[in-house]
Formats: C-alpha cells, sequence, structure tokens
C-alpha cells in the first residue's frame, strides 16, 4: 500500500532506486556464490567452455565469506526502506528493523536453527552494508 502511495505521489525516483538496490546486489552475490564454489554446476561449464579460473586469495575469501553477507544486508535495507517508504524517518525505521533482523538470523545460526556458520564478523559486515545502503538511500530520496 505504501510502495504505491509513494509511486503515487511523485517518488518514482526512490522506488525505483530501491528497487535496484534490492535486486542487483542480489543478482552480485549470486554470481560470487556461483563462480566462487568449487563444485558449482554453472562454475564446471563455465571454466569448461572459457577456461575461466576464480583464483583463491584473501579478495576470493572475503568476496565468498564476508561481501555476499553483506550485499544481503545491504539488500534487505533496501527492500524493509522499500516497504516503510511512506513512513516519516524511514530510513531510521529500516536500519532498525534491518539490523534486528540480521542480528536475530546470525543468533539462529549460532543455536543451529538456520544453517549456516555464526560469524561476529558477518553481523558487523552486515551493520555496515546496512549503513551504506541508508546513506546512498537517504542521498537519493533528498534527506527523508
Amino acid at each position: 500500500m505504501q510502495i504505491y502511495a509513494a509511486m503515487k505521489n511523485n517518488n518514482k525516483k526512490s522506488c525505483i532506486v530501491n528497487i535496484v538496490c534490492i535486486v542487483l546486489p542480489l543478482i552480485i552475490g549470486g554470481l560470487i556464490y556461483v563462480f566462487s564454489d568449487n563444485s558449482s554446476f554453472i562454475r564446471l561449464m563455465f571454466s569448461k567452455l572459457i577456461l575461466y579460473s576464480f583464483p583463491k586469495s584473501e579478495l576470493s575469501n572475503f568476496c565468498r565469506n564476508y561481501l555476499c553477507d553483506m550485499l544481503w544486508g545491504f539488500s534487505l535495507m533496501s527492500a524493509v526502506d522499500l516497504v516503510n517508504i511512506g513512513l516519516k524517518k524511514h530510513i531510521l525505521i529500516s536500519a532498525f528493523v534491518s539490523i534486528c533482523f540480521l542480528i536475530f538470523v546470525e543468533l539462529f545460526q549460532l543455536f543451529n536453527a538456520f544453517s549456516g556458520v555464526f560469524d561476529l564478523f558477518d553481523i558487523l559486515y552486515e551493520i555496515l552494508a546496512v549503513l551504506i545502503a541508508g546513506i546512498i538511500l537517504l542521498f537519493f530520496q533528498g534527506g527523508t
């Protein structure tokens, strides 16, 4: 409902920015997972066709382990903000909701309620990504 109201109230630019900030990080993160996983069918086919090799390094480990989490946090913040776009202080509300959700997901991993490995650095990088997304959204939405 609020998304429709935002689009109707000439906030189309804000909604489009949010949608791009949701979709693009998910695509990039998905590609990182696909091409950094040695057992991935797509990676195996791609490497056979083009002889491409994603070298193992600290950078590739960072991308696989933390950058994907950052992209997920960035996308989550953008999605939550898109839902809250009609509210006053929607960036702050969205950041708070996103950070709480990300912390709960990591805690669920700690207690084996979700698959994955609990990592304090995941939380820190995801919070950083939420803050970066908030700054970018503030810039494009005119400081609301």
